[in-house]
Order: C-alpha cells, then sequence, then structure tokens
C-alpha cells in the first residue's frame, strides 16, 4: 500500500506527545510494507532527524511556518478564519503537493490532526485519493476548554470565537474523509455527536513494548514525583505551576523530602527558582529518569485525546496522579494504577501516600504495567488502520 501521510510537524525525533504519535504510526505502517511518503510542515528538520526517519518514509518537507503571528491572529480575529486551520495552508503547501502528486501514485492519504485536511483534500481533488483522518484530539473542545478558564474578557471572547469556528469546520470535515480514526472511546464519542454521519472507528494509541521496560534492578525513590513533557505549550507550563505553587508545599507536610523532577524541552526560566523541584530539561530517553522515580504526575487542565506520557509512564510500572483533564480517554481507575484528583488537597493527599508507602507504590506500579500492555500497542493501533484502508482500497 502506498500511504501519502500528511503531518503538521517533522515527528522525528519523537520527543512529545504529537511527534509521539505520528512517528510511531509511520514506523508500523512501514513494518507493515507499506511504502511512506511523509509530507510534513514548518521548521526544516535537521540532518539527525532525517536519519531518524528514513527507515520508514521517504520524507517531504514543506517549510511552511505554522506560528501564531501577530498577522494571523489579527486576521482571525476579524474574519471568519479559524487560525488552528488556516496556518496551516497556503499556496506554498498546494505547490509542494502538486509537485509530489506529479511524482508518485498513492492509494491513501493518511492525515494526522483535523488541520491537515485542507491539504487531504486538496490532494483528493487533483488525484481521487481515499483520505483516512487521524484524530489525534476533537480539537474545537481543547480551545472550548481553554477560553473556559480565561478571565482577561478580550481573550476570552477570541478564544471563544476560535473555538467555534473549528467546531465548524471539523464538523465539515469529518463527513467529508473516507474515514476517521478516534484515539479514545471519549473522543470518539465526541467526533460522533459533532460529526453523525461520519465514518469513525476507535484506533487508540500505545507504546512500543520492548523500548519501555522497566529495570528491576534500579532502586526506585519513592519520594521522587516526576513528569516529562514538553513546555513550548503554555497549558503544560500552567499545570506544573499549579503543581508547586499549590500541591507540593501540601505533600512536605507528611513527606518533607518529596523532589519533583522536570523531564522535557525549554522548560521556562523560573521552574529552576524553585527548592525541591530538579528540572532537567531535554533528555535523550525518559525511561532511566521513570525508572528511578516513584510516582508520575500529570497536572492538566486544558487538553483532550489520550496523553500518551502517561501510558507510557504507565507502562514503565509507575502509579499515575492525574486531574481529571489529563487523564480523560484512559478507561483505567485506582486498581489498575490511574489515580484522578482535581484540587490540590485531593492531588497531594494521593501522591503522599503513594510515596510514604512503597508497597502500595509498586503494587499500583505493576497493575498499571498490566493494564497497558494488554491494551495500548502502536501494532494494534495501526494494524486497525490499514485493515480499514484495505476496505477502502478494495471498494
Amino acid at each position: 500500500m502506498n500511504i501519502l501521510q500528511l503531518s503538521p510537524q517533522f515527528p522525528f525525533p519523537p520527543d512529545d506527545g504529537g511527534r509521539i504519535s505520528i512517528a510511531n504510526l509511520t514506523r508500523e505502517f512501514a513494518r507493515s510494507g507499506s511504502d511512506i511518503s511523509l509530507f510534513t510542515l514548518g521548521k526544516s528538520p535537521d540532518a539527525k532527524s532525517l536519519a531518524l526517519a528514513k527507515p520508514f518514509a521517504q520524507t517531504i518537507h514543506c517549510p511552511h511556518s505554522t506560528k501564531n503571528s501577530l498577522w494571523r491572529i489579527a486576521v482571525s480575529a476579524v474574519f471568519p478564519v479559524p487560525l488552528y486551520i488556516w496556518k496551516h495552508t497556503g499556496v506554498d503547501v498546494t505547490q509542494s503537493l502538486q509537485r509530489l502528486l506529479r511524482q508518485k501514485k498513492f492509494d491513501i492519504i493518511h492525515a494526522d490532526h483535523s488541520a491537515m485536511m485542507p491539504a487531504a483534500l486538496y490532494a483528493q481533488s487533483i488525484r481521487k485519493i481515499p483520505i483516512g483522518l487521524r484524530l489525534h484530539n476533537v480539537e474545537w473542545l481543547i480551545w472550548k476548554r481553554y477560553a473556559d478558564r480565561l478571565t482577561n474578557p478580550l481573550k476570552r471572547a477570541y478564544i471563544e470565537r476560535q473555538a467555534k469556528l473549528v467546531q465548524r469546520a471539523e464538523a465539515g470535515f469529518y463527513p467529508k474523509a473516507d474515514i476517521c480514526f478516534a484515539i479514545s472511546e471519549t473522543n470518539l464519542h465526541e467526533a460522533k455527536e459533532l460529526a453523525p454521519s461520519a465514518n469513525i472507528v476507535l484506533a487508540s494509541v500505545g507504546i512500543q513494548p520492548d523500548e519501555w521496560q522497566p529495570d528491576e534492578t534500579t532502586q526506585r525513590n519513592y519520594s521522587e514525583a516526576v513528569i516529562a513533557t514538553t513546555y513550548n505549550w503554555i497549558h503544560n507550563v500552567e499545570g506544573v505551576n499549579w503543581f508547586v505553587e499549590k500541591v507540593l508545599p501540601l505533600i512536605h507536610r507528611s513527606v518533607p523530602n518529596a523532589e519533583l523532577r522536570l523531564l522535557g524541552k525549554n522548560p521556562p526560566a523560573h521552574f529552576r527558582e524553585w527548592k525541591g523541584v530538579i528540572v532537567e530539561g531535554r533528555v535523550d530517553a525518559v525511561q532511566p529518569y521513570l525508572n528511578k522515580a516513584g510516582v508520575y504526575i500529570a497536572p492538566l487542565f486544558v487538553g483532550g485525546g489520550i496523553r500518551i506520557k502517561i501510558i507510557e509512564a504507565m507502562a514503565m510500572a509507575l502509579p499515575v496522579v492525574a486531574t481529571s483533564v489529563a487523564a480523560d480517554g484512559i478507561p483505567a481507575g485506582e486498581e489498575q494504577g490511574l489515580f484522578r484528583a482535581d484540587t490540590p488537597e485531593d492531588f497531594a493527599k494521593i501522591t503522599a501516600e503513594l510515596m510514604a508507602n512503597p508497597a502500595r507504590a509498586r503494587s499500583a506500579g505493576a497493575s498499571a504495567r498490566k493494564y497497558v500492555l494488554e491494551r495500548f500497542t502502536w501494532s494494534a493501533s495501526a494494524n486497525i488502520m490499514l485493515n480499514e484502508y484495505e476496505k477502502i482500497i478494495a471498494k
């Protein structure tokens, strides 16, 4: 099968949630024997990143900026233009696709994120190729949740308007795809409610089991909480701020030596000013750090889809304490090592109890790993998509 995969960013190295999802699907599609042409936007990848992608795909990069420039924000504030969709379109994008479609024939277009649907529809208009749309999130709901937390009336009005524009765009996009793939039961229901006529199938996120194996010979520090994310997204920063300022002081009352280790690229400077917080920044591999910690935290109040970092932490036999938004889409509870808490008091209570009781933390972590291995693998997710694509092509 020849697949044209459209991505809003170059996904290698897979060092944040979005890249992890896209890169692993590229890998699994290629491992199935499919021929992948990976078409990406944004900053041009360096040689090392290109080398990581080379075993799995032919890469075609369009250096189209997707930044939220002041000009784009101003235009989207005046005209009925959804910034999230519009910033991924342009003459340079269509011209790059034209050249590619003249050179090669494809059986299916696989679009990652609804932002890539305009590009997919353009490609389809030229070659009549079926489209599969991967819903990494129901994007308009993220904008709505963001607006709900804002107190500045002007900013809130702008974000609310953008949420409605994205909602309208996604309601039109979903039925135009031959098939859509939701990453959770929650997202599937949200997408169906938005576009009842759309063909939507569940194909969840996952892990590569051989890459996520805890080392039982390493001793864990059960007083250490860890989080691995990227701090380019403001909502991740806000979640860390909330935990350090409102939750960590409560934990220190019963676990005085409790620490937080922060993994991920582009941490703000003020993170390094906190006591009891270790800022590692970007690391080559998070597994050694997850292997040494006692509990994983996911303090997030705006988001959607599934937090892949939670799945990875659970695979490393870590119990996870998460807000309801962060844990959304993962049908697991305390018996599976996933603890939900939305107030500082509840979050601190659960985290401190796990830190103070290593036996309970170990048991919860073991349950978490067992649960993930049974339900979340990239090979299973990719197989669902490829089977659906085979059906569509055979029609």
